[in-house]
């Protein structure tokens, strides 16, 4: 409820995740040519997309490095930044939903391997991603195999079914402009 007393409806919330180590300010908001900014204006329009807010975080914070959107040992904990913080801050600021049902990803190429990753560590927090890339590949795993192994979206996955964990959504796309060798 507002200040007035009246009740406000709650938002979905998508994460938008650029590709590669994006940017420090997240491609999405600064590349209109990607189309994001006018397929949410016209859905907004039409009147055929419901209430959301739409997130943006930074996924690599020096720009330099890609963090597959994991806690790296001895590295800035992105996975954390992702599944707690940037969560925290939208609930303390708009009125989102509480369940994990008004919470999704949608990124590119590598922004996608972390919204896959994110929903498949966290199915009690997250419930939609757009799969892409499917398997960590930051360099920064060189010493840390292990910990690698354990932020895979396959095993992550494995587990979830093994454990009858909660169902999920994941949406795989790819582009019809790819070589063939892609």
């Amino acid at each position: 409820m507002d200040t007035q007393g009246v009740r406000r409806p709650e938002a979905r919330v998508d994460l938008a995740l650029p590709g590669g180590n994006g940017s420090l300010g997240n491609y999405w908001g600064t590349m209109p040519e990607l189309g994001l900014q006018k397929a949410v204006a016209r859905g907004a329009a039409k009147g055929t997309s419901l209430p959301f807010i739409l997130v943006m975080p930074v996924l690599n914070p020096d720009n330099r490095f890609y963090y597959d959107g994991s806690d790296i040992p001895g590295r800035p904990k992105m996975g954390t930044w992702l599944s707690q913080d940037v969560p925290d801050l939208a609930r303390a600021n708009f009125h989102t939903f509480k369940s994990r049902e008004g919470w999704a990803f949608m990124g590119n190429s590598s922004g996608a391997f972390v919204g896959l990753k994110q929903v498949m560590e966290h199915p009690d927090r997250f419930r939609i991603a757009n799969g892409g890339e499917t398997a960590p590949d930051s360099p920064l795993w060189k010493d840390y195999p292990a910990e690698m192994a354990r932020n895979d979206p396959g095993k992550l996955a494995r587990e979830l079914i093994k454990t009858n964990g909660p169902e999920v959504y994941i949406n795989f796309q790819y582009g019809t402009k790819e070589s063939a060798g892609a």
